[in-house]
């Protein structure tokens, strides 16, 4: 872990001697986002690492802006909250999954109703993301909206299975407080 910590402190050392302007300049936006995703290691709330992130928020490129938002729920950057939420109408399905990602891990209790109305979304990453943001959530009022993703026709979609799995939908829901019989298809036979 501490090579680890090292590695990354010397990440953010040569990323702050570079030109950022450069490299978004390139267009290399692979570089650019394995670069900010490398970030990512560095300690919350980290200075430079924040403001790197930040500067990338108003990038028209999808993956740079999904890597930004990450990267600042990552540091737990809650001040940028209003800056973040700003995208959460954004035409790609990767950043407002970002979007979302950001919304459960430093403000769980206003994600919920977002990533509720969120699983009836027309574009399948935003729902696969939803079902593993109320997934990490552990919300039990979840496994109703999730059930019918189980036979979504994307298939990565019905990843929801992990949340009814493991919160004992299958019987009952989250801490037990639910009973929600199974009646999805070839599910049915799960005890």
């Amino acid at each position: 872990m501490k090579s680890l910590t090292r590695s990354g402190f010397s990440i953010i050392r040569k990323v702050k001697r570079s030109s950022w302007k450069s490299l978004s300049a390139r267009d290399d936006e692979i570089r650019l986002a394995a670069v900010l995703g490398a970030l990512e290691i560095a300690p919350p709330h980290h200075p430079i690492a924040t403001q790197i992130y930040l500067s990338y928020l108003g990038d028209a490129r999808e993956l740079i802006l999904m890597r930004a938002i990450d990267g600042l729920s990552f540091l737990e950057v809650t001040e940028a909250h209003d800056r973040v939420l700003a995208h959460l109408a954004h035409p790609s399905q990767y950043v407002v999954g970002a979007v979302h990602r950001y919304l459960r891990r430093l403000f769980p209790e206003e994600a919920k109703p977002i990533l509720y109305v969120a699983l009836r979304d027309e574009r399948y990453i935003v729902r696969e993301t939803e079902v593993d943001e109320l997934d990490e959530l552990s919300d039990a009022e979840a496994a109703p909206l999730i059930r019918p993703l189980l036979d979504d026709p994307q298939p990565r979609v019905p990843g929801g299975q992990d949340l009814l799995y493991q919160s004992g939908v299958y019987g009952r829901v989250g801490r037990g407080s639910i009973a929600v019989p199974l009646q999805c298809g070839s599910h049915e036979s799960q005890p």
